[in-house]
């Protein structure tokens, strides 16, 4: 334990409300080396369900909350059939009461009986064949640096599968890898481009696991392309892959595109190509979408993916069953049968 950790849980002894011990998890998260992304999602949810404890009066104090308080919150977010956000609250807050009782600051944990909430098993969320056309085909029409940038973005995110935030923090080689690595301060770098074997090799990703995988060739080809106009940017030294418009320093990243910045850029394409944004993560489930479509194997869309071996039984179900519900419609739609009654 941290001194941080440490001196968090003295202040509290025993007790205390819902964010201050919130801050002394989100401590002990860091210590243990969790991602920025992952303490930001479990911050996200301790927040709002304080949030909502106020805003209806209930118990803040941790050693006052009951199942009823906490599934009051849980039941607030939900909206069938899209539960998401109500499941990644759940998850996050069963993790964050198991460590109270750990830490002793609770007696009982509220959640210990609670059903968990479950997402839909369909997954709707994906961009079609004649989106992406108007998306690659409007972004191609910009010559400049940024559309050069986005048009591999895009590319990227469609042929590999990967999440979001492993594409954003792309170091530009194996050398400014390390050299973000070596670092004290900052972020962190998810992996490098390997410009001599032609694939990207992720090394930091959400479930710690390896993995190095090979860019189509047109996709590769647009990389590449991205990689000449870059070098003639004024950052063109930088460690950091993707790089932004204004060289505005980005904490210690001058000019750096962060995932903020990947999620404006993909926001503002679809909007000029006519093309409804439904996220950056709507990418990645276009590609395991497509890739069952085309008989690509389940074994290979997860190592791609980087899905964990006890995920991946559940995600492939998942996007198997969606896909079985495409096949069933457009049959039955094709046979017609009633229509003529």
């Amino acid at each position: 334990m941290t001194t941080q950790v440490r001196s968090a849980l003295r202040a509290l002894e025993t007790g205390g409300d819902v964010m201050e011990n919130g801050e002394a998890w989100f401590a002990a998260l860091r210590a243990s080396g969790k991602s920025p992304a992952t303490i930001k999602t479990y911050s996200a949810s301790v927040k709002s369900m304080d949030t909502f404890l106020r805003s209806k009066g209930m118990p803040r104090n941790v050693e006052h909350l009951k199942r009823e308080h906490v599934q009051a919150f849980i039941e607030s977010l939900l909206s069938p059939p899209k539960n998401s956000t109500a499941s990644v609250r759940d998850r996050a807050l069963r993790r964050f009461f198991k460590w109270l009782l750990a830490e002793g600051m609770i007696e009982s944990d509220p959640m210990a009986n609670m059903d968990r909430i479950k997402v839909g098993d369909f997954i709707k969320d994906v961009y079609d064949d004649e989106e992406l056309r108007r998306m690659t085909g409007h972004i191609a029409n910009d010559g400049s640096f940024l559309g050069v940038r986005d048009l591999a973005l895009v590319r990227l995110l469609v042929t590999l599968g990967v999440r979001a935030s492993e594409l954003s923090d792309l170091a530009l080689d194996r050398e400014g890898y390390e050299a973000l690595l070596k670092r004290k301060t900052g972020a962190k770098p998810s992996g490098f481009v390997d410009w001599d074997g032609g694939g990207i090799a992720l090394l930091k990703t959400k479930g710690r696991t390896a993995r190095v995988l090979k860019v189509t060739p047109r996709a590769w080809r647009t990389l590449k392309k991205y990689l000449s106009v870059r070098m003639e940017r004024k950052l063109a030294n930088s460690d950091w892959l993707w790089l932004s418009s204004s060289g505005r320093r980005i904490t210690a990243d001058p000019g750096r595109m962060t995932y903020a910045g990947l999620f404006q850029a993909m926001k503002r394409r679809c909007r000029a190509a006519r093309v409804e944004f439904r996220g950056l993560h709507s990418f990645r489930h276009t590609y395991v979408s497509g890739s069952l479509a085309q008989g690509v194997t389940g074994q290979t869309i997860a190592l791609r993916a980087g899905w964990s071996e006890k995920s991946s039984s559940q995600m492939l179900a998942r996007y198997s069953r969606a896909r079985a519900e495409e096949i069933a419609n457009d049959e039955a739609m094709a046979a017609g049968f009633g229509d003529d009654y």
